[in-house]
């Protein structure tokens, strides 16, 4: 068992699914790659979710906790990790100007950090009124509040130019199109395909998702730290996984 350390930051639109991705994580699998196993997934879930509603409980604060995340690779590797929690106000200006210490020192601890994960949902005419309908209802969203493409658009832009103006320092930087279960409807085979994909292909697959900014995205990718694109799912294993599969090497040897 190999030892690193690492800070991972995953951030994202409010209501994107950061806690999820932990929560999701953490609960048993079969045969999994990637799991946190510290803190357990009983104490996560007691903590994340509502007992009245099943559904996620909003993070108030800026809260910090470490995790220990077992990646199996070609050798088991356990990986001390610190996940950074967020409310998703945090990005509106509004909370930025009655919480100036606390944002300075959250872009600090970003730019401080080995990697970082954007989660971002998907745009208005990607999801298929048929997988929302089909979904389990704490996954169900109404569609109308999704961005529509050219807003969206315009809300990845931004995300763009935050990362780029406040993590300069950091090389390894992932933006994810989640909800995949909303926008892909043969979504086992579309994991097992990215899990299998190399890096160049899963790449060039993952960006046909983001076609909607390929001009703005291919302004801001620096060739030197480029962005990093995947489409994620905490219902997929696979999808769920392969962020962290992809960073941990480079965390680990860090």
């Amino acid at each position: 068992i190999g030892r690193g350390k690492m800070s991972v930051v995953v951030i994202g639109d409010r209501a994107v699914g950061k806690s999820r991705m932990g929560l999701a994580l953490a609960e048993p699998s079969e045969e999994p790659k990637v799991q946190v196993i510290e803190p357990d997934y009983q104490t996560l879930k007691d903590e994340y979710i509502n007992v009245d509603t099943g559904g996620m409980t909003p993070t108030r604060d800026i809260y910090k906790r470490p995790f220990k995340i077992k990646v199996e690779l070609s050798t088991k590797r356990i990986i001390e990790s610190v996940w950074i929690d967020t409310p998703g106000e945090i990005y509106d200006l509004e909370w930025q100007i009655e919480h100036p210490h606390a944002w300075k020192e959250f872009k600090e601890t970003l730019n401080q950090s080995l990697g970082i994960i954007l989660l971002l949902h998907p745009y208005q005419e990607q999801v298929k009124p048929t997988l929302i309908d089909s979904t389990d209802s704490i996954f169900a969203l109404d569609r109308e509040t999704l961005l529509p493409a050219h807003k969206w658009k315009v809300d990845l832009v931004n995300w763009m130019k935050f990362l780029r103006e406040n993590c300069n320092q950091v090389n390894y930087i992932l933006i994810c199109l989640n909800k995949a279960d909303l926008f892909c409807s043969n979504l086992d085979t579309v994991g097992k395909n990215f899990q299998s994909y190399p890096s160049y292909k899963r790449q060039d697959e993952a960006l046909k998702y983001f076609t909607a900014a390929q001009i703005e995205i291919e302004k801001y990718n620096r060739k030197d730290r480029p962005f990093q694109f995947f489409i994620t799912c905490v219902k997929n294993r696979s999808l769920l996984e392969l962020p962290w599969i992809y960073l941990s090497p480079y965390i680990l040897y860090s």
